[in-house]
Order: structure tokens, then sequence, then C-alpha cells
């Protein structure tokens, strides 16, 4: 009779199901979904797996990139077995010129709140005349591959502690776009405040 060693067991509860802390190294077929996480950026908890940003405002672009609030996630680890990373921020935009124009770039890092690195083929602009909406802005990052490229966003590593960012700017002072808001609701001129969507999604 053989017996099975579990090293990562977190309970068993009453109904003798077992609980795991994490999943069994090898469990997951290619594609499958280990780990998604969703939230409103109204909290500073991303289901106690990553800290995310509490946004209670609407906030005004300029024409120097500033972090995109509400696209932080920070002092995030993959769980066991992920190879792709599916990230996703999902503001409202608002404009405040004609002929809004922004631009995006997307950043990393992996040794806390510091020293971020540009995904520089992640870049992406929106523009449009009196513009408004929600935009989703997604990228997928590779993990645990034979060599790193930076610009794309692929790491050798196969859990690192993941820091995430989009940054943002104006065109130009009058070409302006907002976010977490819209000018006009409901036909009517006046900021209504919208709290953005952030999430991320790890694939075996």
């Amino acid at each position: 009779m053989s017996t099975l060693k579990v090293n990562n067991l977190s309970s068993v509860d009453g109904s003798s199901d077992i609980n795991l802390t994490t999943p069994l190294s090898g469990s997951f077929r290619t594609g499958q979904v280990i780990e998604e996480l969703h939230s409103m950026c109204n909290k500073t908890s991303l289901h106690g797996r990553a800290t995310i940003e509490n946004v209670t405002a609407a906030q005004l672009l300029t024409t120097a990139y500033a972090d995109a609030t509400g696209s932080k996630i920070q002092n995030y680890t993959p769980p066991v077995d992920t190879k792709t990373l599916v990230y996703e921020y999902n503001p409202s935009m608002y404009w405040q010129g004609a002929h809004a124009i922004t631009h995006w770039r997307l950043y990393f890092a992996t040794d806390g709140d510091s020293g971020y690195t540009e995904v520089t083929k992640a870049r992406h602009n929106q523009s449009g005349y009196y513009p408004e909406g929600t935009p989703l802005f997604r990228w997928v990052f590779e993990l645990g591959a034979s060599s790193a490229d930076t610009t794309t966003g692929v790491f050798t590593e196969d859990r690192p502690n993941l820091y995430l960012k989009w940054t943002a700017r104006s065109y130009g002072g009058g070409n302006q776009r907002g976010l977490h808001s819209t000018t006009y609701w409901e036909g009517a001129a006046g900021g209504q405040f919208s709290v953005p969507a952030i999430s991320i999604k790890a694939i075996a």
C-alpha cells in the first residue's frame, strides 16, 4: 500500500474535502485557467492576492506621463504552473478639449514599487472628436520562457513578484482627456464619476 504525501495541504474539512494552499504542480492542462481575479477599484485588495488602488475621484491627464489611477496591480505572485498572464484595465474616459488624444505606456517591476521597465511594444494611443467611453487596455505576459524580452513582457522566471501599471498623457493643452468620469450624462453637462475595473488571469 502506497501513501500520498501532500506538502501544500491547508486543511481537511468536515466533508473530507482536501483543501490546498497552492495547486499540485502539473495538475493543469495547457491553456487552462488557474486563477482569475476581477475587481472594481473601490477597494485596496484584489481578493487577498494583490494590492490595488481605491479610486475616489476623476483624473485629468496632462502633457506629462502620469500613473493612470486604478491601473496598478502590486505584489502579485502567479500560481504554480502559470505560463501566461492576462492583465486588463478598464477606465472611463472623458474629453476636455476637441479632438482629444491620449498616449499610453505599460510598465512592470519585479523588485517592489520602483525600478519599473516599459513594455515598449504595448504603446497605445486613443483619439477622437469629443470622445467618451470605457476602453479596455489588455496585455499578455509570458512566464518561464527560455529567454526574456522586456519589450513584450516575457520572463524567464516561473513566478515573478509582479508590479504592473499603465501611464498616460494628453497630446496637448487643447487636446485633453480625463479618466473615471463622463462629461455628458443623460444629455446634460456635468461630471459623473465612474470607478475603473481591473483584472488578472493566470493560465497554464
